[in-house]
């Protein structure tokens, strides 16, 4: 296990398409504790992948600290270990020389390695796969492999960067709740990088929320259940953590939609749960005089996209979905969705069919009324809709 310090940590890159200097991460600084699981939300490009280089040597700061166990990172070293979003294992190895990789390079026994190598192949659910390539392994089960070799060089810190995110919803799931149970098992220090705020909630005792480019720590959430007794289950179902998924959600579309005055200001959920009861008397008075303001600027908005959505529809079905839309025939369609499939987008296609197979921007789905396809197809994040072919 590892504490990690970082002081004032700024970064600047250099863009060679624009040929400007682009500041990344402006005044970051962040405290995490020994064995504590931290994850990272934020912005498309909003440095947090950069924070996890930097932290990891991989990078110089422009300026700033970082200190792991009390000394200055200067460069990459043993006692760091990452996960890539892109799945980085040697395909000319199997999976059991994979994951004793980094233990050969760092002179450890074969006697030693081979007891170490069985217990993460045991951790990471790979038994039965030790003389595989990964060729014949499925995406999840490389990035088990991925994630078993960075663990077995037992380092004390390690950084995750969006490993799930090219895999499909449930797999992600499965791997998150496996990654859940192999860190109370080992307990290193880790710093895990998320689009997905379910996500983040479940493997995280806190929750760093990076603003909008250049990348601050907007705010630090604790969850209030402890890891050890906390299900997946627990993020959509329990009420106390629904708030602060919302919570966390909000922060992340303010910063996406550029609304928010950057002060340089850490604030907690808890500072801003209580400023807020503080000011409900204030807020409830202006409220009550902007009530028909408001509730027309929303019902003109919610009009504009239901309208703007009416009039896209029909140009995302292909001719084959057309045709069975005027045949009122149920169909097999496929959905291509203009984001990564979440959690709610399975649960919401369920009301309009059966559903499929699942990847990470496609959802199958069966016996679709026809009548539902336009109004499914009228939905911002839905990019086109298609006949499955292959049904």
């Amino acid at each position: 296990m590892s504490s990690i310090e970082i002081k004032d940590l700024r970064h600047t890159y250099y863009n060679p398409h624009t040929r400007q200097q682009v500041l990344a991460l402006d005044g970051v600084n962040l405290t995490v504790g020994d064995g504590e699981f931290v994850t990272v939300v934020g912005p498309s490009g909003c440095g947090k992948s950069t924070l996890l280089y930097l932290i990891a040597g991989l990078v110089r700061p422009s300026s700033g600290e970082i200190r792991v166990d009390g000394r200055v990172v200067s460069g990459p070293g043993s006692d760091r270990g990452m996960v890539f979003q892109e799945i980085a294992i040697l395909p000319w190895r199997t999976v059991r020389q994979n994951i004793a990789h980094g233990l050969e390079i760092q002179g450890v026994a074969r006697e030693v390695r081979e007891t170490i190598v069985k217990r993460y192949v045991d951790l990471c659910g790979l038994n039965g796969f030790e003389d595989k390539y990964p060729y014949e392994l499925s995406g999840g089960m490389r990035q088990r492999v991925a994630v078993a070799r960075t663990l077995a060089s037992n380092p004390k810190v390690v950084l995750m960067d969006e490993p799930f995110a090219a895999l499909d919803a449930q797999t992600r799931i499965t791997l998150a709740q496996e990654l859940h149970r192999i860190s109370l098992a080992t307990s290193p220090t880790i710093i895990f990088v998320t689009h997905n705020v379910e996500e983040a909630l479940y493997l995280g005792d806190k929750v760093v929320i990076m603003s909008r480019r250049p990348g601050r720590v907007k705010s630090i959430v604790s969850v209030p259940v402890p890891r050890a007794k906390r299900t997946y289950e627990d993020v959509m179902g329990n009420p106390e953590l629904e708030e602060i998924r919302q919570f966390i959600f909000n922060a992340i579309r303010e910063e996406v939609m550029g609304s928010v005055s950057d002060d340089g200001e850490v604030r907690s959920f808890d500072e801003v749960q209580g400023d807020s009861s503080k000011g409900r008397r204030r807020w409830w008075q202006i409220l009550l005089h902007r009530t028909i303001l408001s509730a027309l600027g929303v019902a003109i908005v919610a009009g504009g996209y239901a309208v703007k959505g009416a009039l896209d529809a029909p140009k995302k079905l292909d001719p084959d979905v057309l045709a069975a839309v005027r045949r009122g025939e149920p169909v097999r369609v496929v959905v291509h969705f203009q984001f990564p499939v979440e959690d709610f987008h399975i649960r919401y296609l369920q009301s309009y069919g059966t559903v499929g197979a699942v990847t990470s921007h496609e959802i199958q789905l069966q016996r679709v009324m026809p009548q539902q396809l336009l109004k499914l197809a009228g939905h911002y994040w839905v990019e086109r809709v298609e006949s499955d072919r292959g049904g």
